[in-house]
């Protein structure tokens, strides 16, 4: 009888113990929560309400805006003189109209003045914790900035949209969510995008240059003009109309097709991982490198001293090439025509190659092939020497040969046309095909 009384004093002590540590954690709980915001239970806060403030700073030989944002949008604009005017629109959202006006007066802008720069700055306010509530908005800042020429500018962007608009002056840009748009801008660019659509249009950066680091998002880069511009993104469709530098164009895209059409630059580096990419009407002084491991890759009008294309697989079409022309595919066709005096290296792996053109003749050529057809379409009055080979099928040609040693199905050395520079054309498993060019 004592052990049962024991026991159940002890089951009941336990009890009183996890009751205890439950209300215990319960109001550690809430204290924590009431540390991260408000706590309300229940309520429909779909009713807002708008402030608006404008403050105006003339710089006092400040060279810097610094602007940051959490949630709201942001758009620079050009100053009309050399007043820097900071227009705010703030909306609070509340259960009725009261509220909502309370607590959009609640949001603050801190404005700051310091010897090089001056700093406006939104970060947020307490937020409320809602269990079964729902509210229509996010409580938010939207800046309009009018801003003086020569002000450099720095913004991060939290959540919401960015507008640049006619400024003159270096703009460094981050924004975490949201899309970002720079138009009628002369100046340097350096922007960083987490997540939204970037677009750049008609940008004269004049002897400086322009980076954009783009994570998930597509972009639309059109009129652009400086010294060199570096374009990175980890995800998205890619497109470059008319872009003028004078220095190196780079560009890489991790997962989404490149466009890039009607452009000038010194030289071309653009490496994509996995999407179709297509250069158009493009004149490079220099040299011009497109890299592609997955997608079909076009280049129609690509003028450089020296193109080279490497993909693993995937279709590659050139059309119109001239210079110096290096190729290396691993599966996929390669299609060349209209070909202009270039100098043809290819190493493939594993590719149907067609050619239709003509070859520098002051070069030596060379073709290597695993496996697949060969077929060679070059004018009549081409003169070269020929060292033709293939360990798995046949080789044919519509010219005159003027034939070394012995004549083999699957070897050919002589020469057309009185010779010249040496046409070295090998294939481990498949035909070679030798025809004139038809007019």
């Amino acid at each position: 009888m004592r052990r049962s009384r024991l026991a159940i004093g002890l089951v009941g002590t336990a009890l009183l113990v996890i009751v205890a540590l439950c209300v215990l954690t319960a109001l550690n709980t809430y204290g924590w929560m009431q540390s991260l915001g408000d706590v309300r239970f229940g309520g429909i806060l779909n009713t807002s309400a708008q402030v608006t403030e404008t403050r105006s700073v003339t710089p006092a030989g400040q060279t810097r805006l610094r602007l940051s944002n959490e949630f709201g949008d942001i758009a620079l604009l050009p100053a009309d003189g050399e007043t820097l005017v900071i227009e705010m629109v703030k909306t609070g959202w509340g259960a009725d109209e009261a509220e909502a006006q309370a607590v959009a007066e609640g949001l603050t802008v801190q404005i700051l003045e310091t010897a090089g720069e001056i700093s406006i700055s939104h970060e947020g306010v307490r937020q409320e914790l809602g269990f079964f509530t729902s509210q229509g908005g996010v409580n938010r800042v939207d800046f309009t900035v009018r801003v003086p020429a020569g002000l450099d500018v720095v913004v991060e962007g939290h959540n919401g949209e960015l507008l640049v608009s006619g400024l003159e002056t270096a703009a460094d840009l981050t924004m975490l969510f949201g899309g970002m748009t720079v138009r009628d801008h002369t100046g340097a660019l350096v922007i960083e995008s987490s997540n939204g659509q970037v677009t750049l249009e008609n940008i004269d950066a004049g002897a400086s240059d322009i980076a954009v680091d783009l994570r998930f998002g597509n972009a639309e880069v059109k009129d652009v003009r400086g010294a060199n511009l570096q374009f990175t993104n980890a995800n998205g469709n890619l497109v470059f109309d008319r872009l003028t530098l004078r220095g190196e164009l780079r560009i890489e895209n991790g997962f989404g097709q490149t466009t890039l059409r009607e452009s000038t630059a010194a030289s071309l580096l653009l490496t994509s991982r996995n999407g179709n990419v297509e250069v158009r009407d493009t004149r490079i002084s220099g040299r011009s490198e497109v890299s592609n491991d997955f997608g079909n890759t076009v280049l129609v009008g690509l003028s450089a001293s020296e193109t080279v294309v490497n993909t693993r697989n995937g279709e590659v079409t050139v059309e119109g090439a001239s210079g110096a022309l290096t190729a290396s595919v691993d599966f996929g066709g390669l299609t060349i025509t209209g070909a202009q005096d270039v100098a043809l290296n290819i190493t493939a792996e594993n590719s149907t190659i067609r050619f239709s053109g003509s070859l520098a003749a002051g070069a030596n050529h060379r073709i290597t092939n695993r496996f697949g057809e060969i077929t060679l379409n070059l004018p009549a009055s081409s003169a070269f020497d020929l060292d033709f080979s293939t360990a798995f099928g046949n080789i044919s040609t519509d010219f005159a040969v003027t034939v070394q040693g012995e004549i083999d199905p699957q070897e050919l050395q002589g020469s057309i046309n009185g010779g010249g520079n040496t046409l070295t054309v090998s294939n481990e498993n498949g035909n070679i095909h030798l025809n004139t060019l038809t007019p």
